[in-house]
């Protein structure tokens, strides 16, 4: 049986790429910068023409 494992990533951002998240972060009303960071990501690969499963946020071809 296959678990969710979490896992971390450290990134490094410029101060205006922080501060796009920030924005979105607040005028989404996410709960948190993971959560908005999350969100960006999603919407990215989606956007990629990747598949993203929204219930597990698995990116699959």
């Amino acid at each position: 049986m296959q678990q969710n494992r979490v896992v971390r990533l450290h990134v490094e951002l410029s101060k205006q790429d922080k501060q796009a998240i920030d924005d979105f972060w607040f005028a989404e009303r996410f709960p948190s910068r993971a959560a908005a960071v999350r969100e960006l990501l999603r919407r990215g690969l989606s956007s990629d023409k990747h598949c993203v499963q929204k219930s597990t946020g698995n990116v699959t071809n």
